[in-house]
């Protein structure tokens, strides 16, 4: 899933340089990057696109229009589906939307920093969100804190832009490293908390077998941001969980890759595992996670936005409009 994920953004994200105009737009958005904590309301409620990625990899300015008539009034970018910034801006103008993060690659980051700087400023987003780190993802104790200092200098290179640099968590980032910690504690400790802030997904947390308001409490303020993300059949995700982090530390253990011969090819492919079978995201409302008792501690979490994301949108019986419009009605019940 995360693997996919940053293959989308490296695909979806990138405006060449070229086509930037020169000059940003100013933006209240960019205004500051460590607002106070934001209680969260109906008119709040924020969309991750990647749940839409169907339909903005078609028509981005429609699939905003959709998103907007559904009753979202705040989105998170994972891509810009080919448009320049100003066009996109022009945009979110438009429908009356605002954008306070995008989900940016990390390897765009290392090799394009300025020109994704550049069109965070001119959208108006206030944190550049890391959304996985894909194949780079420490497994040690000393990998998490090498990974700490290279989001310090580059959140450093940043701020005179009035932009944060965040961090999306997993599952995978709460395997054990040792001493009692788990690679999200050493990351979270080792970053400087005036320049990167946390998104934590509350969905895949809980797969992972964490509470989120236990780390609420632990790093009281740090997590500005979440995903808000259901999941069915819990335990069946959870329990395949377990045997990522176990395979995970043997290769922490041995880190040379053993060449395995490739299986034999079948009559025809199994039916793709379902949701309901493996646990996996569904709209809010419609899986096993209680919000509300979530929701309650917005204050020492430090939130300033949360977005629905439902990785399964595309696939959704009737569309990935209509996965959003149930987890949007499903929140307005929970807030009201």
């Amino acid at each position: 899933m995360t693997l996919n994920r940053r293959r989308f953004l490296e695909q979806t994200a990138g405006i060449a340089a070229g086509s930037v105009a020169l000059g940003a737009t100013g933006s209240p958005l960019a205004a500051t990057t460590m607002a106070a904590s934001v209680q969260p309301s109906v008119t709040s409620i924020g969309l991750q696109l990647y749940t839409v990625r169907d339909l903005t990899a078609t028509n981005i300015d429609q699939a905003l229009e959709g998103v907007a008539q559904v009753g979202y009034k705040v989105v998170e970018f994972a891509g810009y589906g080919n448009r320049t910034p100003e066009q996109i801006r022009a945009t979110l103008d438009r429908l009356k939307l605002t954008a306070p993060s995008t989900h940016i690659s990390l390897q765009l980051m290392r090799t394009d920093f300025d020109n994704q700087a550049h069109i965070a400023e001119v959208v108006g987003h206030k944190y550049i969100t890391i959304p996985s780190l894909g194949a780079d993802m420490p497994l040690t104790a000393d990998g998490w804190k090498k990974m700490a200092d290279e989001f310090n200098t580059m959140a450093a290179k940043l701020k005179p832009r009035k932009i944060g640099l965040g961090f999306h968590s997993h599952r995978d980032e709460f395997m054990a490293v040792g001493a009692g910690k788990k690679g999200m504690d050493i990351f979270i400790a080792g970053t400087d908390p005036t320049l990167v802030v946390f998104e934590i997904d509350l969905g895949w947390a809980r797969v992972a077998g964490e509470n989120p308001i236990d780390w609420f409490n632990r790093y009281s303020g740090r997590i500005k941001m979440w995903h808000v993300k259901d999941i069915v059949a819990l335990k069946a995700a959870q329990d395949g969980q377990v045997q990522t982090f176990k395979d995970l530390a043997a290769r922490a253990m041995n880190p040379t890759p053993v060449a395995t011969p490739a299986p034999a090819p079948t009559a025809a492919p199994a039916a793709a595992p379902t949701p309901a079978i493996t646990g996996g995201p569904v709209p809010v409302g419609a899986g096993e996670i209680d919000y509300k008792p979530i929701f309650a501690q917005w204050k020492v979490s430090g939130l300033e936005h949360f977005f629905v994301e439902q990785d399964s949108g595309p696939t959704w019986p009737g569309g990935s409009l209509v996965a959003i419009a149930t987890s949007y009605r499903n929140l307005v019940n929970l807030l009201t």
